[in-house]
């Protein structure tokens, strides 16, 4: 018999994953994204890309532990990982030359972590 699994049971796996990467990669910033996402759902955070946008500059990676909210546009190419992304927000990153990706995707592309950002 298949049981159901519930929508934290995702955020869960995610989070163990972002841990072990963390000690493997000796990189502290995916220990953090994982703290917070087994925090309560009503604490999770909600960025907009104008703050991205304000707060970055070409060619940099923002990590948000959360969601990417589609409120402001973006200027510049920029690679962004997050939790979720609404349609929106995804469509502009885009369309700005830039890249909306998980944070697995993120990881697997072995990136410079000297450019990451975490906002939020």
């Amino acid at each position: 018999m298949k049981m159901k699994t519930k929508i934290g049971d995702h955020r869960v796996m995610l989070a163990k994953y972002l841990k072990h990467a963390s000690n493997e990669l000796k990189v502290n910033i995916w220990k953090d994204v994982s703290k917070r996402l087994l925090r309560p759902l009503n604490t999770h955070s909600e960025v907009n890309l104008k703050k991205i946008d304000r707060i970055s500059k070409e060619g940099d990676i923002v990590v948000v532990p959360g969601k990417v909210l589609g409120y402001g546009e973006v200027s510049k190419a920029l690679t962004v990982s997050a939790f979720g992304f609404s349609a929106s927000a995804k469509e502009k990153i885009i369309s700005s030359g830039g890249k909306a990706v998980s944070y697995k995707e993120l990881i697997d592309s072995k990136p410079d972590y000297k450019k990451v950002k975490l906002v939020g």
